[in-house]
């Protein structure tokens, strides 16, 4: 029998916030929450001297880049490892991982393969969400049958969005049929064809190529009215302009089955960041950074809960891939190791959410949405915790990250909240030297 103390814990869960708690975990469980430590013994304690206890993060949108057949720089590549690995330096115990790989994760043996790679390095539990379309070239529907007997949830063409009104309706009706959530990257290809970053004033004074906002809400306008003649779950992933904030708030008050996901940067960064950037390929990313208007309008709605959750959309590059002008250079930033000290730092301290409405976001209201037995704190259940030391600062240090991935637009900010301990399934997967 494996046995855990945590000791003098700040406890948030989806219960009423209590004072001190000291946690007992027994093997893979939670056994015991209690105000004393009288009668509680472990074979192993950690006096956490007040730090926060949260359940297990839970991030729906990370890229593992595996299986990866191209043979260019592959060691310099995310893996499963180091992005599982990562995951759980960042206090991450679930992740869901995007299927826009070499080959594309759209068939029973690639589910397979991702499933049992997860398990043999066990950071963290790794769920894969296949392809929509075949090979993800948007003109067939993948096998959905096949996805609900292999217990998928999730499908999403990732990276891009199904522009074919046709094959979208059928991914709807069929999605239904097998109780499958469409995760939809909303893009219009011909409105953001050639851009960079956002249209708007900062790309017009840079003289970049932008993407219009309305790239993303005419999607999602369009998902919504196949949503309405056939119901099923639908899920926007990284929504980032105040228009689809709009048109999701809508939707949810009009009882259609509708959620979303923002990521950290687009809460903590506008546009307007680019005129000071010191590296411009490490602020690119798809969708890219609106305005600070934008912004705005995602906290409120992540504060409000019209945005159900947050999603790193971690996207490891090489040096490479990112070391490029800003035409060149690949979209996409890292998120998993500094999640949660950026959003502490810049949304909690700042006023702006609190702490709870933090942790549910990273945590529960991901289980919630998609229906999962973890994201809690609870006697009984699998003791997925992650400790974070609210007091503690530093800066961030790319070099530092264990993922390989080191395109971070924060590289040097100093940030408060850092993950010190991270438990799975009752065991301890990454802990800082207390």
């Amino acid at each position: 029998m494996n046995t855990i103390l945590l000791k003098n814990c700040q406890l948030i869960s989806a219960g009423p916030e209590v004072g001190l708690s000291n946690i007992l975990i027994t093997d893979n469980v939670v056994s015991n929450i209690c105000s004393s430590t009288k009668r509680l013994q472990a074979q192993k304690e950690y006096d956490v001297r007040g730090a926060l206890v949260t359940p297990g993060l839970i991030d729906m949108h990370v890229h593992l880049r595996w299986p990866d057949k191209s043979s260019i720089n592959k060691d310099l590549k995310e893996n499963i490892k180091s992005g599982t690995e990562a995951a759980s330096r960042g206090g991450f115990t679930t992740i869901a991982c995007m299927p826009n790989t070499n080959p594309p994760i759209c068939t029973a043996e690639l589910i397979d393969s991702v499933r049992e790679a997860a398990l043999e390095h066990k950071f963290c539990r790794v769920i894969p969400i296949p392809a929509i379309t075949k090979q993800m070239k948007g003109k067939t529907l993948a096998d959905f049958n096949m996805y609900h007997h292999k217990d998928i949830f999730g499908i999403t063409d990732d990276g891009r969005g199904i522009n074919c009104d046709k094959i979208m309706t059928e991914a709807f009706k069929k999605a239904l049929e097998n109780h499958l959530t469409i995760m939809q990257h909303c893009e219009v290809s011909h409105l953001s064809n050639g851009g960079a970053i956002h249209k708007g004033e900062v790309a017009e004074q840079l003289e970049i190529a932008g993407i219009p906002a309305d790239a993303e809400y005419e999607m999602i306008k369009r998902d919504l009215e196949i949503c309405r003649k056939h119901p099923a779950q639908y899920h926007v992933m990284h929504i980032s302009c105040k228009e689809s904030v709009d048109l999701i708030r809508s939707a949810k008050a009009e009882g259609l089955p509708v959620s979303a996901e923002v990521t950290p940067h687009h809460l903590v960064l506008c546009d307007e960041d680019l005129l000071s950037a010191n590296f411009l390929p490490n602020f690119k990313m798809n969708p890219p950074l609106r305005t600070k208007q934008d912004r705005d309008a995602l906290v409120e709605a992540l504060d409000s809960g019209v945005i159900d959750m947050i999603a790193t959309d971690h996207a490891p590059h090489t040096i490479f891939d990112k070391q490029k002008d800003i035409h060149g250079a690949a979209f996409g930033v890292v998120g998993l190791e500094t999640a949660f000290p950026l959003l502490y730092t810049h949304l909690v301290l700042t006023n702006k959410i609190s702490l709870k409405t933090l942790v549910s976001r990273m945590s529960i209201d991901a289980a919630r949405v998609f229906h999962l037995p973890w994201g809690d704190i609870e006697e009984g259940h699998s003791a997925d915790l992650s400790v974070f030391e609210l007091k503690r600062v530093q800066e961030v240090d790319p070099e530092s990250f264990v993922s390989k991935g080191k395109n971070t637009p924060f590289a040097g900010m100093k940030l408060w909240g850092w993950p010190s301990l991270t438990i799975l399934k009752g065991n301890v997967v990454w802990e800082k030297k207390w």
